[in-house]
């Protein structure tokens, strides 16, 4: 009786580390999915916030044709060149006026002449 005792102790023993395994195993897969749901998430909140801020520009008829736009987290960076002065100090001001942008970083420059 001892033995069969023993022996059931041990087959109980192992089924619950299977199963504590198997648990563990699924929690993190489970936890992987929903970082990369989340992530593409995120990916489409800040093409749509790029998208946005483009749109406004263009509503404010800015030639931005040549400017790159990138948001993260609400923060968004211009890059590239603009016709006129005039456009380089207005164009940040009309993209931290879209809702959703937190922050501006301009790295724009005034277009040279023939380009």
């Amino acid at each position: 009786m001892n033995t069969t005792f023993k022996r059931h102790v041990g087959i109980v023993a192992i089924a619950l580390v299977v199963l504590g395994t198997s648990a563990v195993t699924s929690t993190a897969f489970a936890q992987d999915s929903s970082n990369v749901a989340s992530a593409k998430v995120e990916r489409k909140a800040n093409r749509m916030l790029a998208r946005d801020v483009r749109k406004a520009l263009e509503r404010a008829k800015f030639d931005v044709d040549d400017v790159r736009i990138l948001a993260k987290h609400g923060m968004v960076s211009l890059d590239g060149t603009v016709p006129d002065g005039d456009q380089l100090s207005r164009v940040p001001d009309v993209a931290g006026r879209v809702h959703g942008v937190t922050s501006v970083a301009s790295n724009l420059t005034v277009r040279e002449e023939g380009r």
